[in-house]
Order: structure tokens, then sequence, then C-alpha cells
């Protein structure tokens, strides 16, 4: 239910801005975009030059935000870093004369450093709605905290670990201001450590994402 929650004030908010800030419907010069006189591939190929991404994301058994710098490679293929922070609690159950007893009660934190690679779809520059192809691969930083510690004593007690993974995902861009989108995209997940980061090693699992992207010397 905290999913959909934060995903209706982000959509709430969202059609805030829309009205604020509609959709050019004049060029630089002035000419009518109704009357298809406004060039958007212009504006579609300046928007992906260079921007970031600020969203939300959830999975089956975890929540956090994501971060990513996007660069324009060559045509509609991009690359940059992205950067997520993830907390998912875990613990571990013992059997003890029929009754299961948690032993301990941990939260992880996982901070994948990912380089991605994002292929928008589309045969040509013209379209205000993006469908694209997203993946990346990198080291993922895990972290383990005791819960019921204060804030203090879980940090000084934290464990730390290192592994690595790699994702893929398809989603949807649509530009709905100057230098504005939103963004929205599914992705699976492969996240991987040596030792259990709380009680898992093994963080595989679909997400989704939801967010915004700003454009960069727009």
């Amino acid at each position: 239910m905290k999913v959909f929650g934060i995903a209706a004030l982000i959509m709430m908010f969202s059609f805030g801005l829309m009205a604020q800030y509609p959709l050019p419907t004049t060029d630089v010069q002035g000419n009518s975009a109704l009357q298809g006189t406004y060039d958007i591939s212009n504006r579609v190929s300046d928007f992906y030059n260079q921007n970031g991404m600020m969203r939300v994301q959830a999975g089956n058994s975890y929540m956090g935000t994501s971060l990513a710098y996007m660069m324009t490679g060559s045509g509609k293929f991009m690359y940059g870093l992205n950067v997520d922070m993830v907390w998912s609690n875990s613990g571990v159950n013992r059997l003890d004369n029929g009754v299961f007893y948690q032993t301990f009660d941990q939260t992880a934190l996982l901070v994948p450093a990912w380089l991605s690679f994002k292929y928008r779809f589309g045969s040509v520059y013209n379209q205000e709605i993006t469908p694209y192809a997203i993946g990346g691969a990198g080291p993922t930083f895990g972290f383990a905290f005791d819960r019921g510690d204060d804030f203090f004593n879980s940090l000084s007690n934290a464990n730390a670990y290192i592994g690595g993974g790699a994702f893929v995902g398809l989603g949807v861009d649509y530009l709905w201001a100057e230098e504005w989108a939103i963004s929205a995209d599914v992705r699976y997940n492969v996240i991987r450590f040596d030792a259990p980061v709380g009680s898992n090693s093994n963080f595989d699992g679909v997400s989704f994402f939801f967010g915004f992207i700003h454009a960069f010397g727009y």
C-alpha cells in the first residue's frame, strides 16, 4: 500500500505541474505548433542530449530510490551511471516446539552503482511518448543493520559487503514540459553477494520504477 500511495502522490504532483507548464505551442520564431510548423524533432533530440533521472522503485521485498545521469552516445543510444539505494528487511526464523521464533531481525541496504545503457525505440525523433529498453551492470555495495538498535549503534555495528549485479528492462518516457519528462519502467535485477547481507545473498527479482527526467543544457 505504501508503494501505491507514493505513486499516487507523484502522479498528482505531475498533473499539477503539467497544468502550469504545458507543452510549447510555438517555436522560437513564434510559429504555431498547432499548425504543424513547430519542429518537435529538435526538441526531443536536445532533451536526450544529457539528462538526469530521479525515481522511486519498488520490488517484491524492498523499495528505494534511484538516480541516474545519461548522455547520448550514437543516435538513440545513451549511456551513463545509475546509483540506487534499496532497503530490504530480512530475518532468520527457527522452529522450536512447533513455533517459529525470529533469531535476528536486520535491514539490508543495497547500493548498486552500475554503468547503464538506454536505447529509445522509434524510427524518427518526432514523438513525445518514447518507449525504450534499458540495461546495466556493475558492483553493488551491501550494508546490514540490526533493527531495534538506535541510529548510532546501528551505524557502528553495520556489516559491509561488496557484490555485483545487472539488470534489463523496458519502459516509456513522456515529455510533458520543456525540460521535464515522466518516466516509468519495469526491470529484472540480478544482485549477488558471496556472503549473506542480513539473511540473503541473492536479491534477484522484478522491480518497478517511476519518476522524472530533467534535461541539462537544454
